[in-house]
């Protein structure tokens, strides 16, 4: 993701939206030394993306950096909202348009609320939507710590399709450095990536842990919402997820 444009001569920009979770813009201005390009997500419209706010955003960024990749959240944090198959396509073709790294933070995919919303993976949009869209650059990410409630846990992973190879070199030295994750999450890690499957002796039990953590977890965000909305002078738009 770096700048070597000895023409312009300017730094790399990251778009990542507003509101999101303070790391991204620490992560982006202080470990990638990199600027951040913020597109502001609709509060009227239950947090969409508009692509509208994406064009003003690289319009916003000219001359001060040179946007060279797009991150996505999905479900949202903290704002709750699952995006739409119309919404993640429309994502896709203005990523493309722009040349544009795809990072897609999918952690909480497991925790949908709404029952007319549903998780769509951008890789499976990207490749759905054929050439030449999947042939994007696109990283995936997800993390234990956010599985069904696993506070705590460390461990994750990211799944890296269409990527420069001297970039995936990089990137294999990169994640082979310390430090690992500790032995526990590693573990959990490895279950979550392959789940008790029908017929094996922890199937149902893994199934209805799970089930009932989610439940919880839901009628939690309803409680919360709930109350938020009965305090004079708050709104707070319904949790999808996340």
């Amino acid at each position: 993701l770096s700048s070597e444009d000895e023409k312009i001569k300017l730094p790399t920009g990251i778009m990542i939206p507003v509101p999101c979770d303070e790391l991204y813009s620490k992560t982006v201005e202080y470990i990638l030394e990199s600027n951040a390009v913020p597109y502001f997500l609709d509060e009227q419209c239950n947090w969409d993306l508009k692509i509208n706010q994406l064009e003003k955003a690289i319009e916003n960024a000219k001359g001060k950096c040179v946007p060279r990749a797009l991150c996505v959240v999905n479900p949202g944090h903290p704002t709750g909202q699952v995006l739409t198959r119309v919404t993640s396509e429309n994502i896709v073709r203005f990523a493309y348009k722009h040349n544009l790294f795809l990072l897609s933070d999918e952690i909480y995919q497991d925790s949908i609320y709404a029952e007319d919303r549903k998780f769509i993976s951008m890789k499976r949009v990207v490749m759905e939507m054929g050439e030449p869209y999947n042939q994007m650059e696109l990283a995936s990410f997800y993390s234990l710590s956010n599985y069904i409630g696993e506070c705590g846990q460390r461990g994750g992973y990211a799944e890296v399709i269409n990527i420069d190879p001297d970039a995936r070199i990089r990137l294999r030295k990169w994640a082979s450095m310390p430090p690992e994750t500790n032995t526990g999450g590693q573990a959990i890690l490895a279950t979550i990536c392959d789940p008790p499957k029908l017929g094996a002796e922890s199937y149902t039990r893994f199934n209805l842990e799970k089930k009932c953590i989610l439940n919880s977890m839901k009628e939690r965000a309803e409680l919360l919402l709930k109350g938020l909305n009965e305090i004079p002078g708050f709104q707070c738009n319904r949790i999808d997820g996340g």
